[in-house]
C-alpha cells in the first residue's frame, strides 16, 4: 500500500515509529565506550514499551466495543491437564 493511501491513524503510527528509531540512534551514538549495546537495548525497551502502549490505546479507542467489560460471549473452558509420570529407574 502506498503511503498516500494511509489513514491518519496509520500515518501517526509511522511517525511514532520513526521518532522511536531516531531516539534509539541518538542513545546509541551518545553511549559511553563499551556500553553501546546496553544503552541501545535499554532505549529500545523503554521506547518500545511506550510505543506499544500508545499503539494499543489508539487501537482500542478506535473500536468502542473493545473496552466493554462483561463475560465472554461463548463459554470458555480450560484444557485438561496432562499428568506426567515419573521416569522409571534404569535397570
Amino acid at each position: 500500500m502506498a503511503r498516500t493511501q494511509w489513514t491518519a491513524a496509520e500515518r501517526l503510527v509511522a511517525e511514532q515509529a520513526v521518532a522511536l528509531h531516531r531516539e534509539v540512534l541518538a542513545a546509541m551514538q551518545a553511549a559511553p565506550w563499551g556500553q553501546g549495546l546496553a544503552v541501545t537495548e535499554a532505549a529500545v525497551m523503554q521506547g518500545g514499551q511506550e510505543f506499544l502502549r500508545n499503539l494499543l490505546q489508539q487501537t482500542l479507542s478506535a473500536q468502542p466495543g473493545a473496552q466493554q467489560g462483561g463475560s465472554a460471549p461463548n463459554r470458555v473452558t480450560a484444557a485438561k491437564r496432562r499428568v506426567s509420570r515419573p521416569t522409571r529407574p534404569r535397570r
